[in-house]
């Protein structure tokens, strides 16, 4: 299994090869810089913060639901887990709220109370997760 390191220098060595600017004409990294400390500045500059929608945002405010800091490093730890596994779009629950996420975007897409989930099918979603602030499940 590749790791993220090795997936993001392969991700990112294609494109910074021919390219001026931060690199010298050469497609090298400019004096003094290697590809490891060009690849750490990327790295910091994308977080892997799981980002909401505006459709998720408007459901949020709508239905007054709320999440925590702790909920949302649970949700980040359960993106990266789905992540993991393959996952493109899941079903995450977490206690009274179910999320749909596109993993591969690590976007909430839309967001709903338990207790209004009643009878729904959820469509399109290859994964569904318990997520929970130790543990989170992946099925």
């Amino acid at each position: 299994m590749m790791s993220r390191m090795d997936a993001l220098t392969q991700a990112l060595a294609p494109e910074s090869r021919g390219r001026t600017g931060a690199s010298g004409p050469s497609g090298r990294p400019a004096a003094g810089e290697d590809f490891r400390s060009v690849l750490n500045e990327r790295m910091a500059q994308s977080p892997s913060r799981v980002r909401f929608s505006k459709h998720a945002t408007q459901r949020l405010e709508q239905r007054r639901l709320h999440l925590s800091e702790a909920d949302l490093r649970s949700l980040e730890r359960a993106t990266d887990k789905a992540a993991a596994k393959g996952s493109r779009e899941a079903l995450m629950m977490m206690g009274g709220l179910h999320l749909i996420v596109s993993v591969r975007d690590r976007t909430v897409v839309t967001a709903m109370p338990a207790e209004r989930a009643g009878d729904v099918v959820y469509t399109n979603i290859d994964s569904a997760i318990l997520v929970g602030q130790n543990t989170e499940t992946v099925a």
